[in-house]
């Protein structure tokens, strides 16, 4: 098997899933000395890391939401009660809020939709996954 990861810089990383060197990690004197339900434990043996607890990252219903746009099929924009959603769901949005990948429409996008920023600092956009909100980063100019 492998682990994957996507990080906040939006770095891709493929790790070889090793049994032995799991086992092995195990059974050093650290690990023996850890809870098995620690956080720590389960980053160190179990490779579950912090970022799948983001902030951003939920699962929201989108059956009573408002579709914003549309972002080359990839990604979708649905207004909530209190801020926006990024997701895979589709949603009809109308044809002047659909956008391809090309640099032009993303350089539109960013500037049609550029009160998104501030929702995002304020916490109030979330994302179905690490890549959304990679991309979404990309596209508003986001470090």
């Amino acid at each position: 098997g492998k682990e994957e990861l996507l990080t906040d810089n939006g770095v891709y990383i493929i790790q070889p899933r090793s049994e032995v060197v799991t086992a092995r990690r195990k059974e050093t004197a650290l690990m023996k000395q850890v809870s098995k339900n620690s956080e720590f434990y389960g980053m160190a043996i179990e490779n579950e890391f912090s970022y799948d607890q983001s902030p951003y990252i939920k699962t929201i219903p989108i059956k009573h939401l408002t579709p914003v746009f549309d972002y080359a099929g990839i990604m979708y924009c649905w207004q909530t009660s209190e801020g926006f959603y990024m997701c895979r769901s589709k949603g009809k949005v109308p044809s002047s809020c659909r956008y391809d990948s090309s640099r032009t429409d993303r350089e539109k996008l960013s500037m049609d939709f550029s009160q998104l920023k501030p929702y995002y600092y304020a916490g109030l956009i979330y994302f179905a996954d690490m890549r959304l909100l990679s991309l979404f980063k990309s596209i508003f100019g986001i470090d």
